[in-house]
């Protein structure tokens, strides 16, 4: 058993919580001022449209890396739970899952959060424990779903040419998104020092535990410390929280699972995938339908439906490559932890590489292509045979990536027949999501593998110093 620190993810939930309470508090002024400013002119709505959509890419942005330092640090929490053999209510993948089912949308993320505050809040206690009611959790799930059904409501009215009425419950969403950012963020600094807490009392049973059996226990790892897994292959000693800790243990950080990461980078990219799919899909009509007097959605509303796809795809691809280039250090970094050698780069390479200019054509590609070769090489007794499969979708996906790129340069530089660079830069983009998400998946599964030889590799060690140990 062993607890993985959530420290900083709470810190960036908390950073991002408050970001999205300023970035709405602005919108709300805005939206309001202009509204109230043109209506003396009878157009209560020009304006205003104009400045707050251009502001609104800024909202979306925001609130996509929300959901995501907010997903990470609640899928830490609840799987800190899991590995402590607590039995909860839902599996792991449902801390992602579950926002995006229709109706379970609107109560299992507040279940999950609620369930994760007061099992770790009994977690580790030696008498029976009933602590207070999580009402940090649901000021926050509440302010959020006013601001859901206000948001549905105002878009009812808006619609129905209720404007003013559509705009009194947009400035309502508003109001609600900075409470419930506010409530969000007091509700993960609470559950921090829960989470403190609960690290402290798992830390105590363990001393403990080498109390009551003595220097002969720790030859018997039957317990493994929080935060702690054992490395049969390190000489060296590492401690944490304060502890000199034995030869052979290292801190789970050092070298850490990647599988939570993985699998949200392979949900944004199908995400991604989607809104691309639309945004070509949208182009085709624009390009097949030139006449306007030809029945159907008018031209107008295509381009308006397409202009707002691009609001959505730039800070969903923006969030992408985010999410992407932590997946890909953490696998850089495991890499170097476990003493491999021959890495061309350092960890900081998957982030630097991306920004360099010229070299980020080359350098992210090169990284992946290291970790795809060297993954199924870790603690291998004999050389493992290269997976052509892991190396094809990489290439692939790397190719078509950059024609995307190009594609959707001229697509915004130039004017005419901008509507094929749409669609080819889409079909681009599609090729290279299908196969970035299949070789994320089977990258994340040499992981996997890697971990499995690693645990393997340490139950051997444990079954040949039992039998010392017992005589």
């Amino acid at each position: 058993m062993y607890i993985r620190p959530n420290q900083q993810r709470a810190r960036h939930a908390i950073l991002l919580f408050r970001i999205v309470a300023v970035i709405q508090l602005f919108h709300a002024v805005i939206y309001l001022s202009l509204f109230l400013a043109d209506k003396p002119h009878g157009n209560p709505t020009t304006t205003a449209i104009l400045v707050v959509g251009s502001y609104s890419l800024l909202v979306v942005a925001s609130q996509l890396a929300l959901f995501v330092f907010y997903v990470l640090w609640m899928l830490r929490a609840y799987a800190n739970l899991h590995r402590a053999g607590i039995a909860l209510e839902y599996a792991e993948g449902w801390v992602v899952g579950a926002w995006f089912i229709p109706i379970m949308n609107l109560f299992v993320p507040y279940t999950i959060a609620r369930e994760t505050w007061m099992k770790t809040e009994a977690a580790f206690r030696e008498e029976d424990f009933e602590g207070q009611k999580p009402s940090a959790v649901s000021n926050w799930w509440t302010t959020y779903i006013i601001a859901v059904i206000a948001s549905v409501i105002s878009w009812v009215f808006s619609r129905n040419s209720f404007i003013e009425v559509g705009f009194f419950f947009s400035f309502l969403t508003f109001l609600f998104l900075i409470f419930s950012a506010i409530a969000g963020a007091r509700m993960v600094k609470k559950f921090g020092r829960i989470e403190e807490e609960m690290l402290t009392r798992a830390s105590a049973k363990y001393n403990r535990e080498i109390a009551a059996a003595g220097n002969d226990y720790l030859n018997q790892p039957y317990f493994v410390p929080p935060n702690l897994v054992q490395n049969p292959f390190s000489s060296t000693f590492q401690g944490g929280y304060g502890m000199l800790q034995p030869s052979g243990q290292y801190l789970v950080g050092e070298v850490v699972e990647n599988k939570e990461r993985a699998n949200l980078l392979r949900l944004l990219c199908f995400l991604l995938l989607l809104f691309v799919f639309l945004y070509g899909a949208g182009y085709c009509y624009l390009w097949a339908r030139p006449d306007p007097g030809i029945p159907g959605i008018s031209l107008l509303h295509a381009n308006l439906w397409v202009d707002r796809l691009l609001m959505i795809i730039l800070p969903t691809f923006a969030v992408t490559v985010l999410v992407f280039m932590i997946w890909m250090r953490r696998s850089y970094n495991n890499l170097h932890n476990m003493n491999v050698t021959g890495l061309t780069f350092g960890p900081d390479m998957a982030i630097g590489g991306w920004i360099i200019p010229l070299a980020n054509f080359y350098l992210p590609y090169a990284m992946l292509s290291e970790i795809s070769r060297t993954l199924p090489l870790v603690l291998q007794e004999n050389d493992a045979p290269p997976d052509p499969k892991t190396s094809r979708s990489l290439i692939i996906a790397w190719s078509f990536f950059i024609l995307a790129g190009f594609a959707f340069m001229a697509h915004f530089k130039v004017e005419e027949e901008t509507s094929f660079f749409a669609m080819l830069g889409s079909a681009f983009g599609i090729i290279s999501l299908v196969y970035a998400i299949d070789m994320v998946k089977m990258m994340s599964r040499h992981e996997e593998d890697m971990f499995a030889r690693i645990e393997e590799r340490f139950g051997e060690k444990q079954a040949a110093e039992l039998p010392e140990a017992v005589s």
